[in-house]
């Protein structure tokens, strides 16, 4: 689950996760873009480890990208969570608000592709 601010204000973020490096020498890089203001994180050795574990659960190297698709309410506004997993990196998008309703009519109105899967979070 997610925590975001009060405000009231629709945005849209996209956070984007790269893997590399070997399980001995692994290297985290994460580049956040909220409303066009980006941010770069680097992580490495025990660091990297700690972003790892957040992923562990995805298999983040596999060749065929999955995707996930988050839908939440919180205090009466709608957030939209896509992941996107695989090929050494997680491409996770947030959208708040009339964002998310867009976001969804558009993911409604697309045809249907190949491993996404829908998940509701109540």
């Amino acid at each position: 689950m997610h925590t975001f601010s009060q405000s009231t204000a629709e945005w849209v973020s996209r956070k984007e996760i790269r893997f590399e490096g070997s399980e001995k020498d692994p290297r985290v890089f994460i580049s956040r873009d909220l409303n066009g203001t980006t941010t770069d994180e680097q992580y490495y050795g025990r660091a990297a480890y700690e972003v790892l574990k957040e992923f562990g659960k995805y298999d983040v190297n596999a060749e065929e990208p999955k995707q996930v698709l988050e839908v939440e309410m919180l205090d009466g506004t709608k957030f939209v969570t896509i992941k996107s997993i695989g090929q050494g990196r997680v491409i996770e998008e947030v959208y708040k608000g009339k964002q998310a309703e867009l976001k969804l009519e558009e993911i409604n109105n697309a045809k249907p592709t190949r491993n996404v899967k829908v998940q509701k979070i109540d």
